[in-house]
């Protein structure tokens, strides 16, 4: 993807942000949030084991991410970290010493160390470079843990031809269908074990896969 595409859709995610939160009450808001988060994960309950002795990735954790509701102490990366925290510090000042947070873009994240769960969520399709993210998602999770990864995916092909060459959502660089999401996890060394629709508009639904790494891959950088 050309760089000014994508730094334009940042310019216009932060843009965004700071109309929607700036008509929020922040004590009301993270209540909400963090309540919405604990509820995400309840859904999840049955295929995912989270434990505070876990580690936990947030990848691409905006202003107010599943970081709110993780145990343990779980680390939240987001390459517009710095802004969110002025836009939103009710989250980070909440958070503050419970969460080890990072200002890095998905593609370039590194941890010395591998995650049990990497989560990003609604981001994939916000990235520079699609394939590199993936490829360093490997590379960020343990041999036997977990990706959970959703992203609004286009219901229809008609709408998506439209989409992909009219310039009609610039916050969404990327405009796949749920084929291409799970070729691409496929061609980056995941499988998929469970996939879950948690949301329909007429346009979009928005999907949530848990995917693993491939015995094969496991450790090919």
């Amino acid at each position: 993807m050309p760089r000014t595409k994508w730094k334009l859709a940042q310019y216009l995610e932060s843009r965004w942000w700071r109309w929607y939160l700036h008509k929020k009450d922040p004590e009301a808001y993270y209540r909400w949030k963090l309540n919405y988060w604990e509820n995400f994960l309840k859904i999840l309950e049955p295929h995912l084991h989270l434990s505070p002795q876990g580690k936990y990735l947030d990848l691409g954790c905006g202003p107010a991410g599943v970081f709110m509701a993780l145990p343990g102490k779980p680390t939240a990366v987001d390459p517009l970290l710095d802004k969110y925290k002025r836009l939103f510090p009710t989250a980070f000042e909440k958070t503050h010493g419970k969460v080890e947070f990072h200002a890095a873009k998905a593609e370039e994240y590194a941890s010395v160390s591998r995650f049990d769960v990497v989560f990003c969520l609604n981001v994939i399709n916000h990235v520079e470079h699609i394939g590199l993210a993936l490829h360093n998602m490997r590379r960020l999770i343990k041999a036997d843990g977990l990706l959970v990864i959703s992203v609004d995916e286009h219901r229809w092909r008609v709408c998506h031809a439209i989409f992909r060459w009219l310039p009609l959502d610039v916050l969404h660089p990327y405009q796949l269908v749920r084929q291409e999401f799970e070729k691409l996890l496929h061609d980056n060394g995941f499988e998929v074990k469970h996939d879950i629709v948690l949301k329909k508009a007429p346009i979009f639904q928005y999907r949530l896969w848990i995917a693993k790494l491939r015995p094969e891959s496991d450790g090919q950088l």
